[in-house]
């Protein structure tokens, strides 16, 4: 064969292939994503998170809130209330409650003559000045409760000054908690609670 023919062909096959490649290539780029590292975070990522966190946060129904009873320019009266719109069962509620120490000094707890939690724990029904704590511990005695709304106690405070009154639940999940029934196991129901709990400026 002659020589001109047979370098003619091969460098007919020659372009031939180089263009199959290139045309691979565009085809890998246009048709194939690149690949994100996995470590790389995305707002699809983050919403994921945040929605799996609003889920387990709406499992915990209970609530506590502080109330205003009675107010004057020496005294302060507040009702600390469960609020359990579930009616989930409860067995016991700790309410430790923070206040500023020059502005109130603790004078009375009190507990509803029908309260549902008959047992107080130990050191639980008390007043810490020094550090401006009040600290409640209740339980039942019995079965669990299913209350839709429960006073838990009546806090008496004298006032010291007419600065702001703040009151917040001090150190949530451990000082401040509630103990209920969910889904067959003992666990704390109580979801998040409000920042401050009390406040008033007269």
């Amino acid at each position: 064969m002659n020589k001109k023919i047979i370098k003619f062909w091969a460098i007919f096959i020659f372009i031939l292939v180089l263009t199959g490649c290139v045309q691979q290539s565009n085809y890998e780029k246009e048709i194939i994503p690149e690949k994100k590292p996995l470590h790389q975070s995305s707002p699809q990522k983050e919403q994921l998170l945040q929605a799996i966190e609003n889920a387990r946060e709406a499992e915990k129904k209970v609530f506590l809130e502080i109330e205003k009873e009675k107010l004057s320019d020496q005294i302060l009266i507040v009702k600390v209330i469960l609020k359990n719109p579930q009616k989930l069962a409860i067995s016991s509620v700790r309410s430790f409650i923070s206040f500023n120490k020059k502005v109130l000094e603790g004078i009375k707890i009190d507990f509803p003559q029908e309260s549902f939690f008959e047992l107080t724990a130990p050191g639980e029904k008390e007043f810490d000045q020094e550090n401006g704590l009040v600290k409640i511990g209740v339980s039942v005695a019995g079965q669990p409760i299913k209350e839709e709304e429960i006073i838990v106690a009546k806090i008496t405070f004298k006032r010291l000054s007419k600065d702001f009154i703040i009151l917040e639940f001090f150190n949530p999940p451990l000082h401040t908690k509630v103990l209920g029934i969910f889904k067959g196991k003992i666990k704390n129901i109580l979801g998040k609670v409000k920042v401050p709990a009390f406040i008033f400026n007269e």
